[in-house]
């Protein structure tokens, strides 16, 4: 098997279907690119399959991203989101003409490669932002993202990753602070993400103990497995956090295993 050797550390990996109706800044593109994150950037490879093996071939493509990238999903429609340790949720641009030309990063970075932040401007995040200046603690990463291309959404959990990191945020004998986002689409998965939430499990299933609410696992329930039930959340006890996310509401907990 060939082995691929990148300049730093990977940190997670994914596939992305191609639109042959958009135009990317490389030479040799496949079907399918493959999605690696490493600890200072995105960087995107072209996929091929000959007859008889797998072919990854540089395209050159990459993506500068200021945050460790912890989680990442890919959309049906050909669109990378990234959670990253600052707490947010980012789209990347790697095509033409995939998002208005004019905004802040296109400044400083090419219209083609850069990224946005799926939470927008909002006095929340600036006050976070500024307040993991001196806490560094008060920003939980992403720890882990899903997607559900059935109702076209992107979940994501955001939990502290240490006893020092839950005190410091207002855990610690509480259990972690984890938080609870979703990201709606559009009703064809191509409209500018719409943040729903936060949520904190802790206020939702406030009946459960907190040595239980430590989530390990978020997975989508497809809109034809219930119509009712979005996603469910594992936390390491084998507790089960059942949630129903519409892409005009709240964040409810519709049940508990």
């Amino acid at each position: 098997p060939r082995v691929l050797h990148f300049k730093d550390y990977v940190t997670c990996v994914g596939l992305v279907r191609t639109d042959p109706t958009k135009t990317y800044p490389c030479s040799s593109l496949g079907p399918y690119l493959l999605v690696v994150a490493l600890r200072d950037c995105v960087q995107l490879l072209s996929l091929h399959q000959s007859a008889t093996e797998l072919v990854v071939l540089e395209t050159g493509m990459e993506v500068a991203v200021e945050s460790l990238v912890g989680s990442l999903v890919c959309t049906d429609g050909g669109r990378i989101m990234v959670g990253c340790s600052d707490g947010n949720v980012y789209e990347l641009h790697y095509f033409q003409a995939s998002a208005p030309a004019l905004s802040i990063s296109s400044f400083w970075r090419p219209a083609k490669m850069r990224k946005t932040s799926c939470q927008g401007l909002r006095w929340g995040e600036l006050a976070r932002k500024v307040t993991s200046l001196w806490q560094p603690y008060a920003a939980d990463p992403v720890m882990l993202m899903a997607y559900d291309n059935s109702r076209h959404m992107v979940y994501a959990i955001t939990q502290s990753n240490s006893a020092a990191a839950a005190a410091a945020v207002g855990g610690g004998a509480h259990g972690p602070n984890t938080l609870i986002h979703a990201y709606f689409l559009g009703t064809k998965g191509q409209a500018a993400a719409r943040h729903i939430g936060p949520v904190k499990l802790s206020l939702l299933a406030s009946s459960v103990p907190a040595e239980h609410r430590d989530i390990v696992s978020l997975h989508p329930i497809s809109r034809h497995e219930s119509p009712h039930l979005s996603c469910v959340l594992v936390s390491s006890t084998g507790y089960r956090f059942y949630l129903h996310i519409p892409p005009n509401n709240s964040i409810v907990l519709k049940g508990i295993k």
